[in-house]
Formats: C-alpha cells, structure tokens, sequence
C-alpha cells in the first residue's frame, strides 16, 4: 500500500512538472515570437520534439510481452499514418496560431487563454459529437466565458487581436483531443503522437519555406527558445505525461497539468516583467475556477438490492 502511495505521489510530481516546463515555454515562446516565424518555430519544435520521443516509444513497445506489440503491415501502417497527417492538421492549426497570437499579446494572458481548450472541449463534443455531458462542465463553460471576457474584452468592446488569435488556438486543441479520444481506440497513442508530430513538422517546414524563408542565422539566434520548447516542452513533458498518467487518477492528472497556466502566467510576470489589471486579475481568477470546476463529476449513485431468502435473515 505505502509503496503504491509512492508511485502515485511521484507520478504526481512528474505531472507537475511538466506543467511547469509547460508554463515557463510561454516565455520562450513570446522570446521565438520576436526573431522567427510561427511556421519555423512549430516546424523545429515538432521535428527535434518527435527526435526525442521516438526512442523513449521505441523502449516502452520493448517492454511490452511478446504477443502485445504492435505488428504493422502496409494497410496498418497507412491506417496509422493516414490519421496522424489528419490530426496533425488540426494540430498545426492549434500550435502554430497560439504561436502567432503571443506575439501579439502578453505571454501570461496567452497561457491563461491556451487553458480554455478545457471548457471549449464539451461545447465542441456536444455540437459534433452530440455526447451529453454532467452539470459541472457546463457551470465550468459560463465560467469561463466570463473569464474571457473580463481578461480578453476592453472598455470598448474591443479584443488584443493575440488575444482571439490564443483563443481560436484553444479550440483547435480542444477539436484536437476529442480527435485523440476518437482514434487512440484504433490505434497506438504514443505511435500516433510521434507519427503526427513528424508529419506536422513536415507540413510547417513547407509553409515555412515558402513564407518565411528562414535561414540558418535566424535558427542560432532563437536557439534558446527552440531547445527548451522542443527537448523539454515537446519530448520530455510528453514523456512524463504518458508515463505518469497510467498511475495516477485521471481528474488529479487534469488538474494538475491545468497548473500550467498558472505557472506561465507567474513566469511571464517574473521573468518578463509583464503585470494584469485589476479587471484582468478577476478575468485570470474565473477563468482558473472554470478550469477546475469543468474536472468535477458528480457522484453516481450506489443502489444496493439485499436479497433475503427468508423472513429470519433479516437483522
């Protein structure tokens, strides 16, 4: 028992840390924003991120029995890559519109921003998916939404375009995970994220090449940036995600990755020097109870049925 507390409060801990990598990327991120294109920036990211991740996927299928591996043949392997370059369309949508955003707004109002896909997520599943969900989420969405208006919206009704550029961005990841829950039943998860990344990075390196004509200088200057977001924020946290989440509860899992817009907003104050407003401040504090109200789930109700064989059973 006291060991299975261990592993939890470790997996926890990895968890939590990857919520920080997560938060502290605003900063280099916003730093990228200034030097290079969101599509070089996305296209590096991915590529040196899936680098990373394909040895760690190649170790955890070798762990596995004998009989549980992943065999491909040509109509799995297509099935397999034709879905990873579905995703990573949308993916590149998210990522690389988020990128776009910050630069022009401030990096800790982007990773509060980032956090609504949480409360976009069973708006959009209920439109396409028509799947019902409980009365929390909903109480979480209407929370939100006034928390975007009161961090996003000026006095003259008017929107930072970062600010709609981060939030169009959310709902791009959250169309994104609902594709993850769709087709990680037809295929293998960290296969799938490792296959779509590689295919993402292909796609931003062309659109990069033809718009941004990066070159080799602009790549060193933002060298910095580019690591911490593709060692660290790509292949180590997803790393620690996968790793961590088959021990952990999954609503602890969510809050806990959650933090991360709360650690990116510190780090673009500390680090960046940024500061909220007072309606800013009340917009960052709904927009977080939002996020952790939308986790709940209601309690299902336990009905137990005894049987009696006869009469001199009962107590």
């Amino acid at each position: 028992m006291k060991s299975d507390k261990k592993l939890i409060f470790v997996c926890n801990l990895m968890l939590l840390c990857a919520a920080l990598i997560w938060g502290c990327n605003f900063v280099f991120q916003k730093n990228a924003s200034e030097i290079i294109g969101p599509f070089t920036y996305m296209a590096v990211r991915y590529g040196l991120g899936a680098t990373v991740m394909l040895p760690f996927v190649m170790f955890l299928e070798k762990q596995k029995p004998l009989e549980d591996r992943v065999k491909y043949d040509k109509k799995s392997a297509l099935s397999l890559l034709k879905i990873a370059a579905i995703m990573a369309t949308v993916q590149m949508g998210s990522s690389v519109l988020g990128q776009w955003g910050i630069g022009f707004t401030n990096a800790s109002k982007a990773a509060f921003l980032t956090a609504t896909y949480i409360v976009i997520v069973p708006i959009l599943s209920y439109i396409i998916f028509r799947k019902k969900t409980n009365l929390f989420t909903w109480v979480g969405v209407f929370i939100g939404l006034f928390g975007i208006y009161n961090l996003s919206v000026t006095g003259d009704f008017n929107m930072n375009l970062g600010d709609i550029l981060v939030i169009i961005s959310a709902a791009f990841g959250a169309m994104h995970l609902l594709l993850i829950s769709k087709y990680v039943q037809k295929v293998n998860g960290m296969h799938l994220i490792c296959t779509e990344f590689y295919c993402a990075a292909i796609y931003c390196t062309i659109v990069a090449l033809i718009l941004e004509h990066p070159t080799w200088e602009i790549l060193w200057a933002c060298k910095i940036p580019l690591l911490y977001g593709s060692l660290l924020g790509t292949g180590l946290c997803y790393m620690l995600q996968v790793t961590a989440q088959k021990h952990t509860d999954p609503t602890v899992a969510a809050l806990l990755m959650s933090l991360e817009s709360l650690f990116g907003a510190l780090a673009g104050v500390l680090i960046l020097g940024e500061s909220f407003s007072t309606q800013e401040i009340i917009g960052a504090v709904f927009l977080s109870a939002a996020i952790i109200i939308a986790q709940f789930k209601p309690r299902e109700r336990v009905v137990v049925k005894v049987k009696y064989r006869n009469p001199s059973e009962r107590q």
